[in-house]
């Protein structure tokens, strides 16, 4: 006879569940808390506990997750009782490790067979080890869980409310055509018998029709609820393997460092100390290695930059824009004077923001302007506006070498060059990492151009505190 533990702080209800059980051939045991709960199951064998999720102290939650945690208890099944039915009341369930879920009200078939369904799937499955991060309107859920027993989860939830949805329109329905009838008993009263079944008739149909399309409804509220799951759980795997993609390039880029380092060294030493006294292939020899050691610590710090800011948490705060283009402008004070670029501006805005991350920005396409000017002077307008949703819409524009509109997606992909790095030198990551930075932000990043006649990079941040230029 197996063995059930009760825990509901309701004794009537606890007493109802007591006798239904009961009857269904379990042997019950009943407490009113999960802090008793906890100390009879490490007292005595129980083969299953049935939890109500709402208590006074610890939550039915709270005790799935202390008897999971717990190496001599955490093979004992749960199975969580309540009349909670959200999708996020389910992700807590899976996430306390529960084996399976009912709600309530439900009759006594129903309970006892969702207990020895549960009973018979804890017996031939073998458990999951790693957890799941799993993410849903906003909130983080770990699910340890193996993929049958979130399944069976799953399609508990859905039955029941499947269950409790037919329940309530066929009340209904009974309701209403129970108060028709009694009409239509006063209308027979009344000699109008004829009329009265006509409507009766009517009423049958009509009574078919909304059972008809009461199970149709049931069906489209119950497949959405599952398709918002499985949604929530391929964001979480987008998620874990986006987090997966940067931890790899935040070490790969660490990694490689050092050699580079070391390589570099060499080849300046190697320069110094025999310019002029190898063959002239000898010198170029060193020269290919010196430009190409160079140019891979360039990929590889810009590697080291976008994984960072995939990772570190955002620094946002009130900024003064005009200060962080200032900044840029003197980070980029010698290519700006070799060059012979002229900036321009108009005032910017106050807004909250990662100052180092727009700085970054700003200095990234101010520099790639200065990289693809053409024969003209070269010049440099920054500008920001309003737009009708209160965000503001910055512009940076030149009058370089632009480029051929089509291709106006594809500069902003990681390592994707429009020019060959002996016509123009670079990595292929400032731009992908510009429009990272804005995504961060919660803006979006395009270019506009043609091919000699420069181009026009435009980004959206979201609305500052002041509301002013």
């Amino acid at each position: 006879m197996p063995r059930v533990l009760i825990v509901e702080d309701s004794p009537t209800q606890a007493a109802e569940i007591e006798i239904t059980l009961s009857q269904e051939g379990f042997d019950i045991t009943r407490t009113p808390d999960a802090e008793s709960a906890l100390a009879r199951l490490r007292e005595e064998h129980f083969d299953l506990v049935l939890s109500d999720i709402i208590m006074p102290g610890l939550s039915g939650y709270d005790l799935c997750r202390a008897i999971k945690s717990d190496p001599v208890l955490s093979d004992v099944p749960v199975l969580l009782l309540t009349s909670l039915n959200d999708v996020t009341d389910i992700l807590q369930g899976l996430e306390s490790g529960a084996d399976n879920y009912v709600t309530k009200p439900c009759d006594v078939r129903h309970l006892a067979g969702r207990i020895h369904q549960t009973l018979a799937e804890r017996a031939i499955r073998a458990r999951r080890v790693g957890p799941d991060d799993m993410l849903f309107r906003g909130q983080h859920f770990r699910v340890s869980s193996d993929k049958q027993q979130i399944l069976g989860f799953l399609l508990s939830a859905f039955e029941d409310f499947a269950r409790a949805k037919t329940n309530e329109q066929e009340s209904r329905l009974a309701a209403e055509a129970a108060r028709v009838r009694e009409e239509l008993l006063r209308a027979e009263k009344e000699h109008e018998v004829a009329l009265a079944r006509t409507l009766a008739q009517r009423i049958d149909e009509r009574t078919a029709e909304l059972l008809r399309m009461n199970e149709q409804l049931q069906r489209e509220i119950a497949e959405r609820k599952l398709a918002e799951l499985q949604l929530a759980m391929k964001a979480t795997e987008l998620a874990r393997s986006n987090a997966e993609l940067e931890q790899f390039a935040r070490a790969a880029s660490h990694d490689l460092q050092e050699p580079l380092r070391t390589v570099m060294s060499y080849a300046q030493l190697l320069a110094r100390r025999y310019q002029g006294r190898l063959d002239a292939d000898a010198d170029d020899f060193l020269r290919f290695i010196t430009a190409g050691t160079s140019r891979m610590q360039a990929l590889v710090q810009g590697l080291l930059e976008l994984s960072r800011l995939g990772s570190a948490p955002a620094a946002r705060h009130p900024v003064d824009v005009n200060a962080l283009l200032d900044e840029a402008l003197d980070n980029l004070q010698a290519a700006i004077s070799e060059s012979g670029v002229t900036v321009t501006r108009a005032h910017l805005p106050t807004l909250t923001a990662d100052p180092r991350q727009i700085v970054q920005l700003f200095q990234n396409l101010i520099g790639n302007a200065v990289k693809y000017r053409g024969e003209a002077p070269p010049r440099v307008h920054i500008d920001a506006s309003r737009t009708e949703e209160g965000d503001w819409l910055f512009s940076v524009r030149d009058n370089g070498i632009g480029f051929n509109p089509r291709y106006a997606d594809r500069i902003f992909a990681l390592f994707q060059r429009l020019h060959t790095p002996d016509e123009y030198p670079g990595t292929g990551i400032g731009l992908s990492l510009c429009k990272k930075i804005v995504e961060r932000h919660g803006g979006h990043m395009r270019a506009e151009s043609a091919p000699g006649e420069g181009a026009i990079f435009y980004f959206t941040l979201p609305g500052g505190p002041d509301g002013h230029r």
